[in-house]
Formats: structure tokens, C-alpha cells, sequence
């Protein structure tokens, strides 16, 4: 198969070029593969998302986390985008938290970056979002600060996931693996009469 996915192993992972096309192929081809791929990956990154949920606490890290802000002219959050941010939008809720883990397949890249992830596991919960990261930065208010005392470091939820599943050893591999065993398949199918 001319267009086969060409991989490169690195210390962060293993790089794999060609993997949209070979993506396309098997979607035109033989959808069904595609699916059995993409089965087969999500089922090597759940030891991660598992893991992930398990690591977001029952209750709030910090204590004033979920308190509402009553005091008339206080200031409001805002975004980035000089949006109003709803209050409640960071509202520690466990179980909204725990399933807003979730696999995807593709990603965006970083700036200053040629690659993208091609499956991620990520969470699409705010308030998770921030617990992770929160103290990465060079901010110095008491909310970091605090949360940097009590729980040591940033990457609470995911990349402690990530670490503790040892899928930085064992996913890659696997993910190359199941990629090559799929370009076999559908190579074979492409060769095969009728």
C-alpha cells in the first residue's frame, strides 16, 4: 500500500505521519475496519480515562471553592475574550467532572507545534480543567497558592492518569501496533479479488 503510515519513535511518544490518509482510506475502503480500529485504541487509552476519574476528589479541593459571590459591585469573572464568566460555571461537581472524561480521536495543534494528537484522553469540564492546571503558571494569588500547599503540583487529574497507568511506556506502542495490524488488513483487502 502506497500511502502506509510512516511512524517515528520519540521520548514523548511515537509520532505516526500519514495516519490521516491511511484514516481516509479505511474509511472509504472498508468503514468497517475503521471501526474495529478505533475500537481496539479506545480500549488501550481506558485503563487512562478510568484511572482519570477516579483521581478527581468527592468534594471540593479548596473549601471556598463552590461559594457564590453575593457582594453588589464585585468583580466579575472574565475570559480572555472580555466575556462574562457565569459563576457557577466552575462549580465543583464530581460526577459531571467524572463523565466529561472522555477519549477523542483528533486534536488541534499546538501553537509552534507540526504535530497533533491523533487520540487524546481529555476532560471537557471547566472546573476540572483548572483544577488540573491550576498553579502551572507563575500567578501568585492564594487560590494557586493554596492548591499548590495541598496538593504539591499541577496535572491532578489527567496527567497523573497518564502517569500512573504507565501509558507512556505501553500506549504508544500498542496504538502503532494496532495502526500497522490495520494497514495489513486493509492492504490485503485491496489486493484481494472482487
Amino acid at each position: 500500500m502506497s500511502g502506509r503510515a510512516r511512524t517515528y519513535d520519540n521520548r514523548a511518544g511515537v509520532t505516526v505521519y500519514g495516519l490521516d490518509g491511511t484514516k481516509r482510506l479505511l474509511r472509504l475502503a472498508a468503514p468497517e475496519l475503521k471501526r474495529e480500529m478505533d475500537k481496539e485504541i479506545r480500549q488501550i487509552l481506558e485503563p487512562v480515562q478510568r484511572s482519570a476519574r477516579q483521581n478527581v476528589p468527592q468534594d471540593a479541593p479548596l473549601s471556598n471553592w463552590n461559594r457564590s459571590v453575593h457582594r453588589p459591585g464585585s468583580q466579575p469573572s472574565y475570559t480572555p475574550y472580555h466575556k462574562r464568566w457565569e459563576y457557577d460555571r466552575l462549580e465543583w461537581d464530581p460526577g459531571e467532572m467524572r463523565r466529561k472524561i472522555r477519549i477523542r480521536q483528533g486534536g488541534r495543534r499546538a501553537r509552534g507545534k507540526v504535530e497533533r494528537s491523533a487520540w487524546s484522553v481529555r476532560s471537557d469540564e471547566p472546573a476540572a480543567v483548572v483544577w488540573e492546571l491550576m498553579g502551572r503558571g507563575v500567578s501568585n494569588v492564594n487560590m494557586v497558592r493554596t492548591s499548590r500547599r495541598l496538593s504539591g503540583q499541577t496535572g491532578r487529574i489527567l496527567y497523573r492518569a497518564w502517569d500512573n497507568s504507565y501509558a507512556r511506556r505501553t500506549a504508544p506502542q500498542q496504538i502503532k501496533r494496532v495502526i500497522r495490524e490495520y494497514e495489513e488488513k486493509l492492504s490485503e483487502r485491496l489486493r484481494s479479488p472482487g
